[in-house]
């Protein structure tokens, strides 16, 4: 389970009224979609009065590693950028024009990348990480 507030994680949108979004998972897998459900519920935080010392356990665990551990999240605001695929032709040349690297000062060289595009995918498009908004990594499917 995770618990976010929106006054130390900005999201994209929450109901009105709702500050509390609280993300449940069940860590067994199921027929319809082979991996553990999800489900999300935005609350008040002023209407959850019964709070628990801890979570409780799940009666049926299928595997260890679908089990969360417990932790404290550092919330930081980051900027990314579409994948490649979501830009126009147009911005995908430019992106993969070297001399534009240069023109702007960076060595996109220097980063072990073999080539500006592949330097944008690995470090500037869809940050990594658990995100509350942002461009989502997606595949060729």
């Amino acid at each position: 389970m995770a618990q976010l507030y929106t006054r130390d994680v900005p999201l994209p949108v929450s109901p009105t009224g709702a500050d509390l979004l609280q993300a449940l998972w069940c860590p067994s897998d199921h027929s319809e979609c082979a991996h553990p459900r999800t489900a999300l519920f935005w609350r008040s935080s002023a209407s959850v009065t019964d709070v628990l010392d801890a979570p409780p356990e799940p009666t049926v665990i299928q595997y260890d590693w679908y089990l969360p551990e417990p932790c404290l999240l550092a919330p930081e605001q980051v900027t990314d950028y579409p994948s490649p695929m979501e830009l126009s032709q147009e911005l995908q040349q430019q992106l993969g024009d070297v001399n534009r690297w240069e023109t702007a000062g960076f060595a996109w060289s220097s980063t072990g990348a073999l080539d500006p595009q592949e330097f944008y995918f690995r470090n500037l498009c869809h940050a990594p990480g658990w995100k509350t908004g942002g461009w989502t990594r997606w595949g060729l499917t």
